[in-house]
């Protein structure tokens, strides 16, 4: 093999080292595509009968290898994000809604003890799982520039950032966006 193909071995090796055991097959899928589309490449060249069509091949076997792999590395943990030891219970006034997939996200603007502010971004469930509910866009932009308060857990990094779980509205109605039987 050539000086790029041991490159892409070396990276492939180094990959193998993430945590999700899916992204590690991919990656030697991907190796193994390589390995034979370089065997393949590398005999036709010594025999002097190299093609286009090898070449567009091998460009079509990359590009896909790289487009199925991607959306495995896009989606997080829930885990690896927040802390569900961490609770939250926040009172303030509704900002704004960002109502767009994969979750959507709530602005949060809570006083704190010695009365200034702090503006908290809360990560929900997707835009979807709502609409099953019968819960719209509206039914959230309502409440904005009104007093909510939210229940939730706080980011591992400690950051004005967390995943809402309850909200309850200043009208009194609240949304639970967590199943029951989970401890809370």
């Amino acid at each position: 093999m050539d000086e790029f193909g041991d490159r892409i071995a070396r990276m492939s090796t180094d990959l193998l080292e993430a945590p999700s055991e899916v992204f590690r097959k991919a990656v030697v899928l991907t190796e193994r595509l390589w390995r034979a589309w370089c065997l393949r490449f590398c005999l036709r060249t010594r025999m002097g009968r190299t093609s286009l069509r090898y070449k567009i091949s091998a460009i079509v076997i990359i590009f896909t290898t790289l487009f199925a792999v991607g959306p495995l590395w896009a989606h997080h943990s829930f885990s690896a994000i927040f802390d569900t030891s961490k609770k939250l219970t926040l009172t303030g006034t509704l900002t704004e809604v960002q109502w767009q997939n994969p979750h959507i996200v709530v602005l949060v603007e809570a006083k704190k003890s010695d009365g200034s502010t702090e503006l908290w971004k809360l990560e929900s469930n997707p835009p979807a799982w709502f609409r099953r509910l019968g819960v719209t866009r509206n039914d959230f932009a309502k409440a904005i520039g009104k007093a909510i308060t939210v229940e939730g857990v706080r980011s591992r990094d400690g950051s004005l950032y967390g995943y809402l779980q309850k909200i309850t509205f200043s009208e009194g109605n609240s949304l639970e966006l967590v199943d029951q039987s989970q401890p809370r």
